[in-house]
């Protein structure tokens, strides 16, 4: 019977079974069908843009007394010191003016100048709102020993609540880029040295595995996929189209508001969702990787036109990022080949499929909504 809610649940699991000589396979394939839908609904547990990179500018100045200038956002503020737990809700100017002394300590022990073997002494402080409720100025003045024109900056904010945290760091009209793994930047070297080939191909595998769009469009993909060699050759299309377009885009030959290349691409999602919904266009998969490829590429870009690399050897950028991708890509596709094999032959994975792509459709459209409307 389906009259309590969780009897409704049950049915519903167990919608388009074989019968009850397949009792088995149905609670399996009801599992997994479970299992497919949770797994989307902890996607919309993550922000609309959730490809972008958490990024904030560090200026330095000199004078009389060093300045260093954060522009960054409130909600990575908000979140590191406890103001708000969701990184997409507005942060009042006044809750932030609040935490004044709070933010004192936070940047005492995260963000630290040195000339040569001193430390700088950090001095006043002062904050700007530069967009209501979305992004700030923080500008703090270092007294450094004077004579000294070696300074190194150390930046360790926001690693804490996010690893893919970036900060473009500017000096002298040069710019250098820290993340993680390297924290600290002689100001006389900014600008200076190139990014590595393996911090470029690093970028790239963590782009794809942390943008969760990206995942889940190929995910998407593969659902309606039987065997693995068209998953391949469907990997193959999205990589070959989205190197084109960052490529045309580098060199300033092509160019689309970021606002409506992210709503793209969340509907390229609600699309290959609605062709596993009617069963339609798995022999064409390659091809509509390829196209929406094109605009996942624009996405693409936007992370290393934030992330300042334009003075780098374009040929050195776009093949480690590239290859970067392809290598991330080809690791959620061997994630994903021993479920594709083993659901190939069970009697509920038509069901599992829809299941889950009609929870990927409800999901993309909500993203598009949200792209569109903020």
């Amino acid at each position: 019977m389906c009259g309590a809610p969780a009897d409704r649940l049950g049915c519903w699991l167990c919608a388009n079974a074989e019968g009850p000589a397949d009792r088995q396979s149905v609670t399996k394939g009801g599992a997994l069908r479970l299992a497919l839908a949770s797994l989307i609904l902890w996607f919309a547990a993550s922000p609309a843009a959730a490809h972008r990179t958490s990024l904030a500018h560090v200026t330095v100045e000199g004078g009389a007394a060093t300045q260093v200038i954060l522009h960054l956002s409130a909600h990575d503020l908000g979140v590191a010191l406890g103001l708000n737990a969701d990184p997409a809700t507005p942060v009042p100017f006044s809750g932030i003016e609040a935490a004044r002394a709070r933010i004192a300590l936070y940047l005492d022990e995260r963000l630290a100048l040195r000339a040569g073997e001193q430390i700088c002494t950090p001095g006043g402080l002062n904050i700007e709102e530069t967009r209501p409720g979305e992004e700030l100025s923080i500008r703090r003045t270092f007294a450094c020993p004077s004579g000294s024109d070696d300074l190194v900056l150390t930046y360790r904010l926001f690693f804490e609540i996010d690893g893919a945290h970036r900060a473009i760091v500017e000096a002298g009209g040069r710019q250098a880029v820290i993340d993680r793994d390297f924290t600290t930047v002689r100001l006389v070297d900014v600008g200076v040295a190139s990014p590595s080939f393996s911090r470029l191909l690093a970028l790239g595998v963590e782009h794809i595995l942390l943008g969760i769009d990206h995942v889940l469009f190929l995910v998407v993909l593969m659902l309606g996929l039987p065997r693995i060699g068209p998953a391949i050759v469907m990997v193959s299309a999205f990589t070959l189209a989205h190197s084109i377009t960052l490529a045309l885009a580098w060199y300033g030959l092509i160019a689309l508001p970021p606002k409506l290349v992210e709503t793209v691409i969340a509907l390229s999602i609600a699309y290959v969702a609605a062709e596993n919904l009617l069963g339609r266009g798995i022999e064409h998969r390659w091809l509509v990787a390829g196209l929406f490829g094109l605009i996942h590429g624009l996405g693409f870009y936007s992370v290393l036109a934030d992330l300042g690399f334009e003075g780098t050897g374009a040929v050195t950028v776009l093949l480690g990022f590239n290859l970067g991708v392809e290598i991330g890509q080809l690791m959620i596709l061997a994630a994903a080949a021993p479920l594709l094999w083993w659901t190939s032959r069970r009697s509920w994975r038509t069901p599992a499929i829809r299941t889950a792509s009609a929870a990927c459709l409800l999901l993309a459209l909500w993203w598009a909504a949200e792209r569109v409307l903020t």
